[in-house]
């Protein structure tokens, strides 16, 4: 992901969010841009190519999943999300790559996903 700014070094135990486990967020150049001129993490960063990645880690330190908040256009937020049960929000079922919990932000699918982040990514700059 050249010029996307990792927020950990190192996974961090325990997410602080509804995600549960160990996770480490990525950053898109757009959002990093966003986040300078606007640090506020409730304000809704809608311009284009913002997008945040953040990956599930299981107690060894194995990627066991995803989640992503993408902004292509500046105006929708779209989510994409799997991994083990309870990881996209709680009470989330086991999902996969190839079965994710996705779709814009008015997809009743993300539905759990809108209630908590409203367009909004909560991850400061490091």
């Amino acid at each position: 992901m050249d010029g996307w700014n990792a927020v950990h070094d190192a996974p961090v135990t325990p997410d602080p969010s509804w995600h549960g486990g160990a996770i480490r967020v990525h950053m898109s150049p757009a959002l990093m841009a966003f986040r300078a001129q606007q640090p506020d993490v409730n304000v809704k960063p809608a311009m284009p190519g913002v997008m945040a990645v953040k990956e599930f880690y299981d107690d060894a330190n194995n990627v066991v999943g995803s989640s992503v908040i993408y902004y292509p256009d500046g105006t929708l937020a779209y989510y994409y999300c799997y991994g083990p049960a309870e990881r996209c929000y709680g009470g989330s079922p086991e999902t996969t790559m190839d079965a994710p919990i996705w779709g814009d932000e008015n997809a009743s699918e993300v539905s759990n996903c809108r209630i908590c982040h409203g367009g909004k990514i909560f991850t400061e700059l490091p």
